[in-house]
């Protein structure tokens, strides 16, 4: 569900993201619902070609840590969850990686993965591993790659 923010005051605080579209945009498509400002959301993973569209996820911390957000026991050190790199902070490559891993069929999560983890660091690579298995005890594909 999208909420179309017409006034601050009453914004619903229901999910942690945002996105912003231009009309044109072939990528998202918002359905109305019967309660005021209110969006049904459909995203078509067709890849995008032009910048359209932009989705911002927020996420929680604590004190010291970054949180997943599908997990709150699966953790990291802020000072490693957040990278800066020429004074621009990013998200770090594993927990990136752990959000694609729900979706690897996904066109480029494949590639962005294999990429990626060739690129991280052993201490990096043992904290995907080990979030992996604690989001899917029965294994996951990534995982056999990790051997």
């Amino acid at each position: 569900m999208a909420h179309h923010i017409t006034d601050i005051n009453k914004q619903k605080h229901e999910k942690r993201n945002i996105f912003c579209s231009t009309p044109d945009c072939e990528l998202v498509k918002l359905t109305p619902t019967d309660e005021s400002d209110i969006y049904i959301v459909d995203f078509l993973h067709i890849g995008q070609s032009k910048l359209n569209f932009i989705e911002l996820l927020f996420n929680d911390k604590d004190e010291n840590c970054f949180l997943y957000a599908r997990n709150k026991e699966i953790k990291r050190e802020l000072d490693k969850a957040i990278l800066t790199e020429n004074g621009l902070s990013y998200l770090a490559p594993e927990l990136l990686l752990l959000y694609k891993s729900t979706d690897t069929e996904r066109e480029g999560y494949q590639q962005d993965f294999e990429l990626a983890y060739s690129k991280m660091n052993n201490e990096q690579k043992e904290w995907l591993n080990n979030s992996l298995k604690a989001m899917n005890p029965n294994g996951h594909k990534w995982l056999h790659h990790a051997s």
